[in-house]
């Protein structure tokens, strides 16, 4: 089963961009920059990093992104796609 990481996943509107998600046959992980989200009780997985725009939130998302297994990065904060520009999370053979 594809493994999905959503960044701020705390956001408004993931709640449900999640659950529907799962529902659709999917491992949902969830990043966001506070662990007392609802998102952390929702998701499969649960990690912290930085806000989008902190300068070390690349490094720390890339970070997640290989230790939990993630297929896709789907970003849901505009700092985020702003701060990930043009640099990948992860070089993929």
């Amino acid at each position: 089963m594809p493994n999905v990481l959503v960044t701020a996943a705390g956001a408004p509107g993931c709640a449900r961009l999640i659950r529907s998600l799962r529902e659709a046959g999917y491992r949902v992980t969830g990043v966001d920059m506070n662990e007392r989200v609802a998102a952390a009780r929702i998701c499969d997985a649960f990690a912290t990093v930085p806000a989008g725009d902190d300068p070390g939130f690349i490094a720390r998302a890339a970070d997640r992104v290989r230790e939990l297994g993630a297929d896709v990065v789907f970003p849901t904060s505009s700092s985020e796609i702003v701060a990930s520009r043009p640099r990948s999370f992860v070089e993929r053979p």
